[in-house]
């Protein structure tokens, strides 16, 4: 019911830079929203979880709540020919099949 936009609230999620996790109950119809949240989860670093039954739940908060306990900050220094306020495309790779959910990117300076 949000009066948002899905654009709008992808680019809220960009600027805040921080995970975002959506678990959607099996009695809710999220489906006309599934596209949008997965762009929202998938862009911050979340996961979004479609209708997990609740003998379910416990392993898939223990997972969310492990990964915002694993946590961990990366910098670096960016080129400086980029225009402020341009998004950047940000992508981390790992050795030997590791896997790494992170945000797809910052926005320019």
């Amino acid at each position: 019911a949000s009066q948002q936009s899905a654009e709008t609230c992808i680019r809220m999620a960009r600027e805040t830079g921080v995970p975002i996790y959506v678990v959607i109950p099996p009695f809710g119809n999220m489906s006309r929203f599934g596209s949008a949240l997965e762009n929202i989860t998938s862009i911050t670093g979340g996961l979004v979880v479609y209708g997990p039954k609740s003998e379910q739940l416990p392993a898939i908060f223990q997972t969310i709540r492990a990964e915002i306990l694993g946590q961990y900050l990366m910098s670096f220094v960016a080129a400086s020919d980029a225009k402020p306020g341009t998004w950047r495309r940000l992508t981390v790779e790992v050795p030997r099949g590791g896997k790494v959910r992170t945000v797809s990117g910052y926005y320019a300076r």
